[in-house]
């Protein structure tokens, strides 16, 4: 039966339910904290776990109810770089999602362009919690674009460099 479970499990394409799951661990298991969770009716429990890749707008909800963390996976909308979210005006986080990433790692929040409003409140509230609880906070830091060389552009650029050096330093008085 495990092996059905997790080939359904897996048609969905950006979460997984694991085999943490007390549902998937215990079929008599009563937990339906991830059912509960989902505004969008997207999580049926029929001895098995589904979800509605219809019905489900990966806003992680489930993720977050879940006591075990047995559901896995990070909504495709959200981008990380670095350690940092990059900001997005399509969607805005949860509190809670904001402080799960937070716990995983991430720092900060790489932005483009100006925040919006909703953004602000949420990293604010995240921030309040954070402090309570003597953590780091949440920063905004503006995305820098690294340009690369190619391997003759680097070794232009010091050979440009290097006969600058040399003339300033053979101009020099008493050379």
């Amino acid at each position: 039966m495990s092996i059905l479970v997790n080939w359904l499990e897996s048609l969905h394409e950006e979460m997984n339910v694991t085999t943490k799951c007390l549902r998937v661990r215990n079929l008599k298991s009563t937990c339906n904290l991830c059912v509960q969770s989902c505004e969008h009716n997207a999580i049926e429990i029929n001895g098995v776990i589904l979800i509605d890749t219809q019905k489900c707008t990966l806003c992680g909800e489930c993720m977050i109810a879940c006591p075990l963390s047995a559901i896995e996976g990070i909504a495709s909308n959200r981008f990380f770089e670095k350690g940092s979210l990059v900001f997005d005006e399509s969607y805005t986080p949860s509190l809670k999602e904001l402080l799960i990433y937070k716990k995983r790692g991430m720092t900060s929040i790489q932005l483009n362009n100006q925040v919006n409003h909703e953004w602000e409140t949420v990293v604010a509230n995240a921030n309040e919690q954070l402090q309570s609880l003597d953590e780091s906070p949440i920063i905004f830091v503006n995305k820098v674009t690294e340009t690369a060389l190619s391997r003759r552009a680097f070794f232009s650029f010091f050979r440009r460099k290097e006969s600058s050096l040399l003339k300033a330093w053979l101009l020099q008085p008493g050379k």
